[in-house]
């Protein structure tokens, strides 16, 4: 609708010296045929008195021309300003839409970062109880390894006290056997 009465408006802006040229000439046709035909005095008075008139007439034509231009600009306006003022509304509103659009894709943004912190947190402390799990099931591993070496060096011990134990019970049994011999002997 804008653009549409924006090239008419053009138009009639580009016809408009074409226009005032046609009437000004269709005006002289009939001012010559209605100017009666006088002395060469009274013409050239007349001329004269012709000429300041359409001098005068042109003024006011000019004169009335620009205060209908001045009038078509101020309707155009006033038929232009609801136009207006509703796409400024509508920009309002978009930039306002816009706006809240981004603050929202911010909101959503820092949340997503805020997941993927907590996120990253909870996997990491996961890491870490893993890694102290598996230290306290190593510790446990090596206590357990601690103890079973304790107990097999004990038992080994205690097996080679019972073979000492053995030996000397032997060694002693030989002795009292090789007295009872020598005894015997003698």
């Amino acid at each position: 609708v804008f653009d549409a009465a924006v090239a008419k408006r053009e138009h009639w802006k580009k016809n408009r010296g074409a226009r005032e040229d046609l009437a000004h000439q269709q005006w002289r046709k009939k001012a010559v045929m209605r100017q009666p035909t006088l002395a060469s005095e009274d013409a050239k008075a007349g001329k004269s008195e012709v000429a300041e008139q359409l001098r005068k007439e042109r003024e006011n034509l000019q004169d009335v021309l620009t205060r209908f231009e001045a009038q078509q600009r101020r309707q155009k306006r006033l038929l232009q300003q609801p136009q207006l003022d509703l796409a400024e509304a509508l920009h309002e509103e978009q930039r306002q839409a816009m706006a809240e659009r981004a603050a929202e894709l911010r909101m959503e943004r820092e949340k997503a970062a805020e997941r993927k912190r907590k996120e990253e947190l909870r996997r990491q402390a996961a890491e870490l109880e893993r890694q102290r799990l598996e230290a306290e099931e190593r510790r446990r591993e090596e206590e357990e390894r601690d103890r079973q070496a304790l107990e097999r060096l004990k038992r080994e011990k205690q097996e080679s006290e019972r073979r000492r134990a053995e030996e000397r019970r032997l060694a002693a049994e030989r002795e009292e056997q090789q007295r009872k011999e020598m005894e015997e002997k003698f």
